[in-house]
């Protein structure tokens, strides 16, 4: 029986060897059918379909009319195109410490920024399949007329699966390399502002486009929307089985995205890369280390803006967390659930074999 990645994959092919795709033109109707599938699947009444998800955090803050003299609020521990959009649109970043054991922004601190009228614009990620719980922050937002954007960049599902529980007054989904819905590099913006839905389409440009989508990209990613369901529960009972297995051997090994409002593993749908804790920074090095050896996809996670200099941004306290978090992460790629090579006990116990004392 072929693996889901296969079937994936095959999907894909097989759609890109149908003769009557327009991979020449401008506009062939994909891009048209594919922004119309990601607003029924995300209950976003508009879709601007963009050339990556760090174009649409851009385009999204442009939208909003962020720019020169303007504070953003980001986590000081997120993804670097998120602190670039930000510098590039003219704005400021506005840094805020993590929560211990997790990849959240401290919300404490941030609604108090947000509060006391600090920032204009939030931009939030979900990461490492740990959902971020919005409802206090949308509602601050809304209160003081700030902007807020939710990157979904790594947890499409969040956005797109069966009872999608997005916030933002804009999210940002991407289709890069790797990602659960992948044409190597593309993304979406998502909104229910017909105001920012217009702004955004200004922002990502007239003429050909230096934001757009291709036709063929589109083609790709409408190939894999069906498999999505299939997919992120595949992934996600896959990486539930490897916490079980390490708590229950190692309770020093933190999975954030397990507890909390998600008990039961089995309900995220984040796992781009499925993020693990450790007890110290030297084994987080060998635990990448050794499954990069075994074939298995593996990295460190995020670098942080905790070193940022002040001429760049600011800090709204101190960030002491951040770099123990940074220090102690380690991700796995979720492709390795989809082919079946190794099994999550497998997976799990390779990890404890390597933290040993």
């Amino acid at each position: 029986m072929s693996s889901l990645r296969e079937q994936i994959d095959g999907a894909v092919a097989m759609r890109l060897a149908n003769g009557t795709i327009a991979y020449r033109e401008y506009l062939s109707g994909a891009t048209e059918k594919l922004s119309g599938e990601l607003s029924a699947l995300s209950k976003r009444a508009s879709v601007e379909l963009m050339a990556s998800g760090s174009a649409a955090i851009e385009c999204g803050l442009r939208a909003g009319g962020i720019g020169a003299g303007d504070r953003v609020a980001i986590c000081a521990y997120d993804y670097p195109g998120n602190f670039w959009a930000v510098e590039r649109v003219g704005a400021r970043p506005v840094l805020f410490d993590v929560k211990p054991d997790s990849w959240r922004p401290d919300v404490d601190a941030l609604t108090s920024a947000i509060d006391r009228r600090e920032v204009a614009a939030v931009v939030v990620s979900h990461l490492h399949g740990e959902e971020m719980d919005l409802q206090q922050i949308r509602s601050q937002c809304d209160n003081r007329g700030v902007l807020l954007i939710e990157d979904a960049c790594q947890s499409v599902g969040i956005a797109l699966a069966n009872n999608a529980t997005t916030l933002g007054h804009m999210v940002a989904i991407s289709f890069g390399g790797g990602k659960q819905l992948s044409c190597g590099r593309g993304g979406a913006l998502l909104t229910e502002s017909a105001k920012l839905s217009q702004k955004a389409k200004i922002a990502s440009g007239a003429g050909s486009g230096p934001y757009a989508l291709s036709e063929l990209q589109a083609e790709v990613v409408l190939a894999q929307l069906d498999f999505l369901q299939q997919l992120e529960h595949t992934v996600g009972d896959y990486f539930g089985q490897v916490a079980s297995e390490l708590s229950r051997s190692n309770p020093g090994w933190k999975t954030p995205w397990v507890g909390e409002k998600h008990q039961n593993y089995k309900l995220n749908r984040g796992f781009y890369q499925a993020g693990f804790l450790v007890e110290h920074a030297i084994q987080a090095d060998c635990v990448v280390r050794v499954l990069n050896e075994n074939g298995i996809r593996a990295g460190s996670g995020f670098a942080g803006f905790h070193r940022r200099s002040s001429r760049r941004c600011d800090r709204a306290g101190s960030l002491i967390v951040t770099p123990q978090i940074v220090d102690r992460t380690v991700v796995v790629h979720h492709d390795i659930a989809l082919t079946g090579r190794v099994g999550p006990i497998d997976l799990a116990r390779m990890m404890l074999d390597v933290t040993k004392t």
